[in-house]
């Protein structure tokens, strides 16, 4: 007999729970541990987040007040190498970004290379670099200090 679909209603009723269900249960009370071991707020919020993007000039100045990050040569994205002593501590690095990524609403490119994870930052609707990558890129340097 074909299991019956659950629907988002039918979970709040107390109907019986599907893998999907759960898997969003599980991975949100995962970024709420972690949001709150690393003393991070829940739901960044950021304060212009349909910003155009920012001239190069802007990008080199404020890049001066966040250490160990570059731009790309066009300007288009924030760049950063996070080394740490094994491969596992560089995986685990890569998902903390990437649910913390979610969980604002950023966009970030996560590369890894046996013990370096390679941050980059953009946002893709702008077109370039706008003033929440450096909010994200902030919160990255609090993280990783």
């Amino acid at each position: 007999m074909p299991k019956p679909k659950r629907t988002r209603r039918a979970a709040a009723t107390g109907g019986p729970a599907n893998d999907l269900t759960v898997r969003e249960d599980l991975k949100a009370e995962r970024i709420q541990e972690m949001s709150a071991g690393r003393r991070l707020p829940r739901r960044v919020q950021t304060s212009q987040p349909e910003a155009g993007p920012l001239s190069p000039e802007h990008i080199q100045a404020l890049l001066g007040k966040l250490p160990g990050w570059h731009a790309t040569p066009k300007h288009r994205a924030l760049v950063r190498n996070f080394g740490f002593p094994g491969w596992r501590a560089a995986t685990a690095f890569a998902v903390f970004v990437g649910e913390l990524a979610a969980t604002g609403s950023f966009n970030a490119w996560i590369e890894l290379r046996q013990n370096v994870a390679i941050v980059t930052l953009f946002s893709p609707r702008a077109g370039g670099v706008t003033l929440a990558d450096f909010q994200f890129a902030s919160m990255l340097g609090e993280v990783r200090t």
